[in-house]
């Protein structure tokens, strides 16, 4: 299975560089990463900031997804 990453962020600093390294890191240990929550299965959501796409992150919380925001 593989991550999911919300929302795609671009930029230097700040949410951008997590997004980047997060990405960086997925793709060297071999996982792909997503970057929308309608694209299921996946094992873990990482919420960069803030999303406003909060019933689908509540439906993965049911499915028992693990969901982590990096603020």
């Amino acid at each position: 299975m593989s991550d999911c990453i919300v929302p795609k962020v671009h930029g230097v600093g700040g949410m951008g560089f997590v997004f980047a390294q997060f990405s960086a890191q997925a793709l060297a240990l071999g996982g792909a990463d997503d970057f929308r929550l309608t694209d299921a299965p996946y094992s873990a959501v990482l919420v960069i900031g803030g999303t406003r796409q909060l019933p689908l992150l509540y439906r993965s919380k049911q499915r028992s997804v693990r969901v982590v925001q990096a603020a």
